[in-house]
């Protein structure tokens, strides 16, 4: 206790450094923290409120390679191929299908939006999830003849009912339907992503879901199902691979070529991420060792002026290990202090984090600290305590008694050349973690600008889009749909400030969608199965759209108000197709395209009649989102849910208000929903690389200020070592330059060694890049030759301010000094 008591004196009574050292810890271990948390919600956090989360696994079919053997692109889950597995695994003890839809809650203050999920009613029997109030689902809930009932999220219960506990078996309509709510979700519940309502999916007779979901070949649904006790993975996928076989040879048409796979639910969160959150674990560490090399630098100096006060000690009787274990004990005072400031510099960074990422993470993404991330952080403090204090604590603990003893001397512990040779050490560290993090945000940077400079067929500049729609129920006849999805584009034209309007099913950038077999007419006689076909993006769109995009017609004609009223069908293919099939657009025109089960069993017939051909455009930034693509017209198929595209001729975000008012006054029941810019859209399907690149970015600045204070620091205490002899140089004539290029040369001595260590740990690491960066190479350049460069700059400026100090030496006072 002595010890420590001891150890807060000392530390309150240099309150400058002891401010320094904590704030410089906190900015690393509280950088460490902030990465930790991600990798802990993505590796250990368990899935909450669920008590069966670790055995969760998710399903979902696949299309085989060509030999057979191998995977192909991976899709969702068939309603009837899921029911099949749900009845002959052995390995799975439920599968649940889930599928997502729009859902409005009436109310006295107006309709309000909600995403929903259909799911298999004992789904969350199987995850072991209760409700905070009221009830789960249970199988009779999903019976043809069952009361319509509903499970909403603690969000919903807020926002809808304001918390009254009267909102539970109270009755209210969703998507027009009378819906008894039967349960509030615990909080934070929003499974499988973000759903506010959950509504039992019922049997495949269902009139709940549309007609083509329940269909053979059609992969809608996603799937989740829970592992037996004792079994493991690789055994389910064994059992699996057995029923997909077995479903190819009864139902070849569909199956054939079609397999099943499963991993964990861990694992399948982990696919696109934890590559990503891993770089920024390593960023976060490079800053964390800055730190903590920028303590140790702190604790050489400040070892140099204890060096009377330590030789006093160890000449009255004091012990080495005495003075070594006073020194441990303060060091971990000052790593646990940095910790407890870490801890709220983590805290901060979290919200930086979320805030930077600029969508909604899904609920399982909890950042907010548990046991794991405080006991992490309480690590880090020893951690840091040991990595600043050894060095310094070793060195400090055996010092030159004759050299300390004297009066107002500083060489006792400092000029042995081993405390000069640890503090150039520390400083090339730091230059080297320096570089190695600002090259990876770099290559990080300039992947993403590339990625962001894709042409992608269609100008995404000044449009405005939304989503809005019927909900399953909530419109009388489709027709209604296509009289309002065609006459509200024309509206919205009469509006100040709107060029043009149109609706699409989905919008170009926010992801490949559905991929549909057809079939040219010469071809249609003959057997093939479906998997087999040509496969296109089916997108549906209003007259206008391609004006809208600034799309170009390339051969033919675009969609006209006509065609309502004919009794033959007509689509829009793109360059990507003609290429796909062989064919010029020009020969394509009048060339008849089944698009197999989209549009059987309806008044217009089988087949379409292709009337245009416009350019090819990227449904996804990255090279291979150029899809072949058929566009039908929502007026001869309706929709019940679209997005619809607005080109302003000013700032599009500032007429988000004007537009959702024009659509309730077109539909008084219909609120628009996911309101965004074109270049937002697009931006959220590289979201990923802009969050990363912008955090290693923000990483990389944070190590080069701390790195760059580093050397200032080991600059500043040599030429204060050096006052007498600089003084008396002065004293005997040098000019102040030769005094600065002295300093200079000396740190850049320094600096040269740090960028040659980083630059070949960087070009050793950049590898491990390779699989997240497009456009460039691991090597690039351009990063290897400018990154240095500025570092260097930055670097010999440190060193050149730290220098000026010694053209300010009053050459009288130094030589007076000893």
């Amino acid at each position: 206790m002595s010890l420590l008591k001891f150890a807060f004196r000392k530390l309150l009574h240099q309150p400058l450094y002891t401010a320094l050292a904590i704030g410089t810890l906190g900015i690393g271990i509280g950088s460490v923290v902030t990465c930790f948390s991600a990798v802990n919600t993505m590796m250990f956090r368990p899935l909450p409120a669920a008590s069966h989360g670790d055995a969760i696994v998710t399903l979902s079919q696949f299309k085989k390679s060509a030999d057979g053997e191998g995977k192909g692109y991976r899709m969702g889950m068939n309603a009837l191929d899921g029911f099949a597995v749900a009845a002959r695994s052995e390995s799975l003890d439920g599968v649940w299908l889930h599928t997502d839809l729009t859902v409005i809650l009436a109310g006295d203050a107006g309709p309000m939006r909600f995403l929903g999920t259909r799911l298999s009613p004992l789904a969350f029997a199987e995850m072991g999830v209760q409700p905070q109030l009221g009830r789960k689902f249970t199988a009779a809930d999903a019976l043809p003849d069952a009361e319509p009932v509903a499970l909403i999220s603690d969000d919903a219960w807020t926002k809808r009912f304001e918390r009254d506990p009267l909102a539970l078996d109270s009755v209210i309509k969703i998507n027009g339907i009378d819906t008894r709510i039967i349960g509030v979700m615990p909080v934070r519940w929003r499974y499988p992503e973000f759903s506010d309502v959950w509504l039992p999916l019922g049997l495949v007779d269902s009139a709940s879901l549309p007609r083509e979901m329940l269909r053979r070949g059609a992969f809608y649904f996603a799937a989740h199902g829970r592992l037996r006790t004792g079994v493991t993975v690789e055994a389910a996928q064994a059992e699996l691979d057995r029923i997909a076989d077995e479903l190819a040879r009864e139902h070849p048409d569909t199956n054939t070529g079609i397999g099943i796979s499963v991993m964990s639910w861990r694992q399948d969160i982990q696919r696109d991420s934890i590559y990503f959150i891993l770089m920024l674990f390593i960023a976060g560490t490079c800053i964390f060792l800055i730190s903590c090399a920028n303590i140790a630098n702190l604790q050489l100096a400040r070892g140099s002026d204890r060096g009377p006060e330590i030789a006093v000690r160890i000449a009255l009787g004091a012990s080495r290990w005495q003075v070594f274990r006073q020194l441990a004990v303060e060091n971990l005072v000052l790593g646990l202090l940095g910790a407890a400031m870490g801890a709220v510099v983590g805290l901060w960074g979290i919200d930086l984090v979320v805030t930077s990422l600029n969508i909604e993470p899904p609920f399982w993404l909890q950042l907010d600290p548990d046991w794991r991330v405080l006991s992490f952080t309480v690590v880090c403090g020893f951690l840091a305590s040991f990595i600043f204090g050894l060095a310094p604590a070793l060195r400090d603990s055996r010092p030159d008694l004759s050299a300390g003893l004297k009066e107002s001397s500083r060489t006792g512990l400092d000029q042995g050349p081993f405390g000069q040779r640890l503090r150039n050490a520390i400083v090339i560290m730091e230059l080297a973690l320096a570089l190695v993090l600002l090259v990876g945000a770099g290559l990080m940077t300039r992947s993403f600008l590339k990625l962001r400079a894709i042409e992608p067929g269609y100008d995404s500049s000044q449009v405005l889009t939304f989503r809005a729609g019927f909900p399953q129920g909530y419109s009388e006849t489709p027709e209604e749909e296509a009289d309002f999805f065609s006459t509200l584009p024309r509206q919205l034209e009469k509006l100040d400030g709107i060029t043009h309007a149109a609706a699409i099913t989905q919008l170009p950038g926010s992801h490949n969608g559905a991929a549909e077999a057809i079939l040219l007419e010469e071809n249609a006689g003959l057997y093939v199965p479906r998997i087999t076909l040509p496969r296109v993006a089916y997108r549906g769109v209003s007259r206008g759209y391609f004006d809208t995009l600034r799309i170009p017609v390339i051969a033919g004609r675009d969609f006209e108000a006509a065609d309502r009223d004919s009794n033959q069908r007509v689509a829009i293919v793109d360059t990507a197709f003609a290429e796909d099939v062989g064919m010029s657009p020009e020969a394509l025109l009048g060339q008849r395209i089944d698009a197999t089960e989209n549009w059987k069993g309806t008044d217009m017939g089988d087949t379409a009649i292709i009337v245009g051909v416009v350019g090819a455009i990227r449904h996804v930034h990255s090279d291979d989102g150029r899809r072949p693509t058929l566009y039908f017209s929502i007026l001869q198929s309706p929709v019940n849910f679209m997005s619809v595209a607005v080109r302003t001729t000013g700032d599009p975000s500032a007429l988000a208000a004007t537009i959702g008012n024009e659509v309730l006054g077109v539909h008084s029941g219909m609120p628009i929903y996911t309101v965004l810019t074109l270049d937002q859209v697009i931006l959220r399907t590289i979201w990923q690389q802009y969050f990363f690149s912008r955090l290693l970015l923000f990483a990389g600045i944070i190590a080069v200020g701390l790195a760059c204070v580093g050397i200032y620091g080991v600059m500043t205490f040599a030429v204060s070592m050096r006052q007498h002899e600089i003084g008396l140089r002065m004293a005997l004539g040098a000019p102040a330059s030769e005094v600065v290029g002295d300093v200079v040369r000396k740190g850049l001595h320094l600096v040269v060694l740090g960028l040659g260590a980083g630059f070949i740990a960087a070009t050793l690491l950049a590898n491990l890049l390779s699989g997240t960066l497009y456009g460039i190479t691991p090597h690039d350049p351009p990063t290897f030759a400018i990154v240095p460069t500025l570092l260097a700059a930055v670097a010999l400026l440190s060193c050149y301010l730290s220098s000026r100090r010694a053209t300010r030496i009053n050459p009288m006072a130094a030589m007076r000094m000893e």
